[in-house]
């Protein structure tokens, strides 16, 4: 895993003292507990990985440190139903400087990879959007970052600081085999339509990526070849929005193969179409395959760097500094129990000039 220069990652590597602090976190308003970050010591550089946990973790700015250095991993889409499966779209690589008050409090939020048949389709925390119809689809992943209000704040204002988009999930395949569905779109990539079978079975189009400053448009419906007895066109995707990937488009509730969800991140990536479904003279009952989920855009630091990660790869984000931890270390705890500055009543927001360095 790459960390920039002023970060040292301690954790398996033979020769190099370090010193492991397992912190508690609270658990998230009524949502599942939040995992405890792991933070190491090696030299002068401190580190704090934050798996991914389905809630809100924090991070409390040390004394005397002014600036952090983040790398963020958003979460791949999940796997459409096909034969065989087709991959949901890799998650960004995020790393960057921000610059922080000591004392004050981030919000750090781990996407979770999107669903595949198991679990529905369900889209990832932080943004992933759900894969749409019967047989599942893939959800896409969620996006990773660090923020300085919390998720019930809402995006207006818009805190996030970085940014780390989730992939797109994959589309499904119809009952019977007709082709495959189109591959989940990594972050700041279109989805892939799906890939029929011969014969006019009406794939669903693949959806489109986030960007600075919209969501990705969702994927075109299937529609019906010639011949057809009795037919139904494919349902669009949805249109990715700030924060949160479309919904898979959804097509015949029997047989249709539905759409990949969005990734999330800075915007959304739009969901992918659903196929179409047609009773085809001397063919029977038939659907062709869905259309992959476009994946979301990211949000780079001024000086910072983006990159591909893998459909394999963790989502995680990891937070350095330099100093530490013979002394009191940074509190890390749930939403349940943090400590949001306010000033006369409103939260203290801090504003980044993103839109510049804002990537698909």
């Amino acid at each position: 895993m790459l960390i920039g220069k002023n970060c040292v990652l301690c954790s398996g590597r033979a020769g190099l003292a370090s010193i492991v602090l397992v912190a508690l976190i609270g658990a998230v308003g009524t949502g599942p507990a939040s995992a405890a970050p792991t933070c190491t010591q090696s030299a002068g550089t401190v580190s704090c990985v934050f798996a991914s946990s389905g809630a809100e973790q924090t991070f409390t700015v040390p004394a005397n440190v002014s600036s952090l250095h983040i790398q963020s991993v958003g979460a791949p889409g999940g796997a459409g139903l096909t034969f065989p499966q087709t991959a949901g779209g890799a998650g960004a690589i995020v790393t960057g400087t921000v610059n922080v008050t000591a004392g004050e409090t981030l919000y750090v939020e781990v996407g979770g990879a999107g669903g595949s048949t198991r679990n529905r389709g369900a889209g990832g925390f932080n943004g992933g959007g759900k894969g749409g119809g019967v047989p599942a689809p893939g959800g896409g992943g969620g996006a990773s970052d660090v923020r300085t209000a919390p998720l019930q704040a809402g995006l207006s204002p818009d805190t996030r600081l970085v940014i780390a988009a989730g992939g797109g999930g994959a589309g499904a395949s119809p009952l019977g085999g007709n082709g495959t569905g189109g591959q989940g779109g990594a972050a700041g990539s279109a989805g892939s339509a799906g890939n029929p079978a011969p014969g006019p079975l009406g794939e669903g189009g693949g959806g489109q990526p986030g960007s600075a400053s919209t969501g990705g448009s969702g994927g075109k419906g299937g529609i019906p070849g010639t011949n057809c007895n009795q037919c139904t066109v494919g349902g669009t995707g949805g249109t990715g929005t700030l924060g949160v990937g479309g919904a898979g488009g959804i097509g015949d509730l029997v047989r249709g193969g539905g759409g990949g969800g969005g990734g999330g991140g800075l915007y959304g990536g739009g969901g992918g179409g659903a196929s179409a479904f047609s009773s085809i003279s001397g063919v029977g009952d038939a659907a062709g395959p869905g259309g992959g989920g476009g994946g979301g855009a990211s949000l780079v630091p001024t000086g910072g760097t983006l990159s591909p990660g893998s459909a394999t790869q963790a989502p995680e984000v990891t937070i350095s500094y330099a100093g530490t931890l013979s002394s009191p270390p940074p509190r890390h705890h749930g939403h349940g129990h943090h400590r949001h500055h306010r000033r006369h009543g409103h939260h203290r927001h801090r504003h980044l000039p993103r839109r510049a360095h804002a990537h698909r």
